[in-house]
């Protein structure tokens, strides 16, 4: 039989809470390790840069549009909508 749309969004918000909360973890343990990040810088905006890690995590910093497609050393301080915020202590 057809599953009821209540039922169906009910699993589909434990579903999302569950992939966050392995996100968060995740990211959790970069920011204790410490471990500067290479990211590489893909966009800019406000005086804040965005780019992606080797292992696809989405890292914002302190950066302007000069830095777009250089690879920067990201030391990982917090996290925040899913991503890593960071401070650039090294542009390669």
């Amino acid at each position: 039989g057809q599953i009821p749309d209540a039922v169906k969004r009910e699993r589909s918000e434990r579903l999302i809470g569950l992939s966050h909360s392995v996100r968060d973890g995740r990211l959790d343990r970069v920011i204790s390790r410490s471990t500067p990040l290479p990211v590489i810088c893909e966009s800019a905006r406000g005086g804040r840069a965005i780019g992606h890690s080797d292992s696809y995590i989405e890292v914002a910093f302190d950066g302007d549009e000069s830095l777009i497609g250089s690879e920067i050393l990201v030391e990982p301080l917090s996290r925040e909508d899913g991503k890593i915020i960071g401070k650039a202590i090294k542009c390669k």
